[in-house]
């Protein structure tokens, strides 16, 4: 695992020298040098510290990065399967995120179950319906996008009289 060549990619594309990430994270620069030539293994705290100073989830330094894209090909639904509201795009997604399409007949109300330590990501791509979770309710309607952090439940509601579809997706909690 290359955790220093990750780390010196995110400081590049973020335009820091090794001086100003190791100033923003309060280590030192040879520190961070030595981190980024995989010389030595910094313990998780700084590693945490790094990614914050960084602007990237600690998560981040770990994963595996692949050059190659993983395309999610669209399968229309089958006919005897319309009134089923949800609807997994894909199952291969290797615990990363989950895509579903949710389907809102009029006047009804869908509740959705995350664990804790994931987010939450959905796109109407048709009709309206209210978003309600502990905080607030929240209007939204066709390509209005919402992300809620750390989502255990919450409703998606259509109280209009037409159906609404929406776009949705956990994700794991760091991957923010």
């Amino acid at each position: 695992m290359k955790i220093g060549a990750r780390i010196r990619g995110i400081r590049k594309k973020r335009g820091l020298t090794i001086s100003q990430l190791a100033s923003r994270a309060g280590i030192s620069t040879s520190l961070i040098s030595q981190a980024e030539r995989d010389n030595i293994a910094p313990s998780i705290g700084t590693l945490d510290r790094i990614s914050n100073s960084l602007g990237v989830p600690l998560a981040t330094l770990f994963l595996e990065q692949s050059s190659k894209p993983e395309v999610l090909r669209y399968k229309p639904m089958p006919p005897n399967d319309q009134t089923s509201p949800k609807r997994q795009l894909h199952a291969n997604t290797a615990g990363r995120f989950l895509p579903e399409t949710l389907r809102i007949p009029p006047g009804t109300t869908m509740t959705l179950k995350g664990d804790p330590d994931q987010h939450g990501f959905g796109i109407v791509l048709s009709g309206a319906i209210e978003l309600q979770n502990d905080e607030e309710d929240t209007h939204l309607e066709q390509r209005d996008a919402v992300y809620i952090r750390a989502v255990s439940r919450l409703q998606l509601a259509n109280k209009t009289l037409r159906v609404a579809e929406v776009l949705w997706l956990w994700l794991p909690a760091r991957l923010d």
